[in-house]
């Protein structure tokens, strides 16, 4: 989270003073982004060891 330059915020409703600025936009749709990547990444991996011991088991 921190990479990607999100700010970890307490639990609950923000005060009301609390501005959203374009740099927290941002921040948060990197992280979101580098998240998915994340997923897709181990994903992928997942296939590939699928796709490895099917074959060496001779399924596929």
């Amino acid at each position: 989270m921190l990479e990607a330059g999100k700010v970890i915020h307490k639990k609950g409703r923000p005060p009301k003073d609390y501005e959203v600025t374009e740099d927290m936009k941002i921040n948060e749709l990197k992280y979101i982004i580098a998240r998915k990547d994340s997923k897709i990444k181990q994903l992928e991996m997942e296939n590939e060891l699928m796709r490895d011991f099917l074959s060496h088991t001779g399924r596929k």
